[in-house]
C-alpha cells in the first residue's frame, strides 16, 4: 500500500537520485525543494516517501537559506586556505558547480540545460552570500572549455561591489574563481 505524501515529507524521485522535501501539493502536482534550494515539480506517482514529516520537520530549514546559513555560521564551519602570497584567507563559502554535484539526474540533459542549471545555482549562491554578508567565496567551475567560467565572470563583472580573480592554483588548479564581496553590493 502506497503511503500518502504530505507537506514536509522527505521524498525521492523514482529512478533518480533527486531527494528533497515537499513544500507544496496542489492537485496531483508536488513541489519538492532539494538540498541546494532548487524547486522541482513532479506528479505524485513519480515520487516515493523516504521519511514522514514527523522525522523531517527540522530539515525544512534547509529550504530557508537564511536559517541554513545562520546555522552553518554558528557551528563555525569555515574553510581556510593559504593564497600564493602566504597570507591566510578565510573562505566563507565554497560552491562546486560541476553538474554531478548539483543533480544526479543530468545524463539526459542537454548542454544548454546543464549550463542553465549551473548558472541558476551560481546566481542563488551569490545572492545568498551577499545577503549573509560573506566576504570571500569560491566558485568551482572546472577547466573544461571555459564556457561556464566565462558566463560566471561575465555575471560578476556586471555586479558592483565585488572583485574576482582566479582562486588559489595550489588548492583549486585552474578551475575556480575567488570572489571578494564588499559591503554595498548592487546588481
Amino acid at each position: 500500500m502506497r503511503q500518502e505524501i504530505r507537506q514536509g515529507d522527505c521524498v525521492q524521485v523514482i529512478d533518480s537520485m533527486l531527494k528533497g522535501f515537499v513544500i507544496k501539493i496542489s492537485s496531483n502536482i508536488v513541489t519538492v525543494v532539494d538540498k541546494d534550494g532548487f524547486e522541482w515539480e513532479y506528479k505524485t506517482d513519480e515520487l516515493f516517501l523516504v521519511k514522514s514529516n514527523k522525522e523531517t520537520k527540522i530539515h525544512l530549514a534547509v529550504y530557508d537559506n537564511q536559517k541554513w546559513v545562520n546555522q552553518k555560521q554558528k557551528t563555525g564551519s569555515q574553510i581556510n586556505y593559504k593564497s600564493s602570497k602566504k597570507v591566510q584567507t578565510k573562505i566563507d563559502a565554497e560552491y562546486d558547480l560541476h553538474i554531478e554535484k548539483l543533480t544526479g539526474n543530468y545524463k539526459r540533459m542537454s548542454n544548454a540545460d546543464i549550463l542553465d542549471m549551473q548558472i541558476v545555482f551560481f546566481r542563488k549562491r551569490l545572492e545568498n552570500a551577499i545577503n549573509c554578508n560573506y566576504k570571500n567565496i569560491v566558485f568551482i567551475h572546472g577547466r573544461g572549455e571555459g564556457i561556464l567560467k566565462d558566463k560566471i565572470r561575465n555575471e560578476l563583472s556586471r555586479t558592483s561591489g565585488l572583485e574576482y580573480r582566479d582562486a588559489s592554483f595550489l588548492n583549486y588548479g585552474e578551475g575556480a574563481t575567488f570572489v571578494i564581496l564588499h559591503k554595498k553590493i548592487k546588481k
